[in-house]
């Protein structure tokens, strides 16, 4: 409610001051919280994309208001940086990446920018680049644990993977609360095979933030490698429970049934899975195994029939 209050203030403000600058910055920063609030994956960094067409709505009209106010005053660098930021929600990375330059030309004091500067050009595909930008804010301000976590997402995504478990360390040592260094160290255990270590981070990110679907499917996988089924089954339906239409978990957890050999309820969560995606090929492909396992040899036909067709 008090979102929707100072948003209406803010926009009564720009009416009858239509020349005042920080009026329309303000109401720029009014409709990129309404639209955190809604999705709060916009406002942190590494993030995916919102696709809802209400937040895409919001950020459009962010970016209108900041553009406003840059045009009545173009040296504000919180308002570049804002107009970048709502920017890289909507992934116009160019106009985005335009921005956060801006920024920092107008006050390189600051490490948010290069920081901003260096998730976009992650996403674009530039790791040397974007590995640059965060050394720079480390420089500026050595405690940043958002510049260690995003180093760390550089350095994974690069295949860095000794100093990207060492930067998300120093991001933790930093911030312990960060849920999401531990999820990420989380996966990077995992694809190097030490997946005790995963189970730990995952349960610490889950102490944090025990409602993330992601992390409980995620889990449930590294439990699923050190075949303790039991436990993965429970991760896999709680993922579940906080998110229905997470189709892989509903394949991981027919996996799980089916190897303590309870088919049934095996070939019902690859159904589920393809209610959700009717194109999945490996959703059928394991509903047809599931199928032979069964006797059942004319359903195994056409569902491996439709398989092919999808692969």
């Amino acid at each position: 409610p008090y979102t929707t209050l100072f948003r209406s203030e803010f926009r009564l403000n720009t009416a009858l001051n239509p020349q005042f600058a920080l009026s329309h910055f303000n109401l720029g920063i009014a409709y990129d919280r309404k639209a955190a609030a809604l999705d709060p994956q916009v406002n942190f960094p590494w993030g995916a994309r919102s696709a809802t067409t209400a937040v895409r709505d919001l950020l459009d009209e962010a970016i209108d208001a900041y553009k406003q106010g840059i045009s009545l005053d173009t040296n504000v660098a919180a308002a570049h940086l804002n107009l970048g930021a709502a920017l890289t929600a909507k992934g116009d990375f160019d106009s985005a990446i335009a921005e956060f330059q801006k920024a920092i030309a107008l006050d390189p004091s600051q490490p948010v920018p290069y920081i901003d500067l260096a998730i976009v050009l992650g996403e674009r595909g530039d790791p040397v680049d974007a590995a640059a930008q965060v050394r720079v804010a480390l420089a500026l301000d050595p405690n940043s644990a958002l510049a260690y976590f995003s180093l760390g997402c550089i350095l994974r995504e690069n295949g860095e993977t000794d100093s990207a478990i060492a930067a998300y360390k120093s991001a933790l040592a930093l911030s312990p609360g960060l849920a999401t260094a531990h999820t990420n160290l989380g996966l990077i255990y995992d694809q190097i095979g030490n997946h005790q270590d995963a189970i730990g981070e995952y349960q610490k990110s889950l102490v944090i933030d025990p409602n993330n679907d992601r992390t409980h499917y995620d889990l449930g996988n590294a439990f699923k490698e050190t075949h303790e089924l039991d436990a993965a089954i429970d991760e896999y339906k709680m993922a579940l429970t906080l998110n229905s239409s997470l189709t892989e978990a509903h394949i991981n957890l027919g996996n799980s049934l089916k190897d303590q050999d309870k088919v049934d309820a095996a070939i019902d969560e690859y159904r589920k899975a393809l209610i959700v995606s009717p194109e999945n090929p490996i959703a059928h492909n394991d509903l047809g195994w599931a199928f032979a396992l069964k006797g059942n040899r004319s359903e195994e036909r056409r569902v491996g029939k439709e398989c092919r067709s999808r692969w």
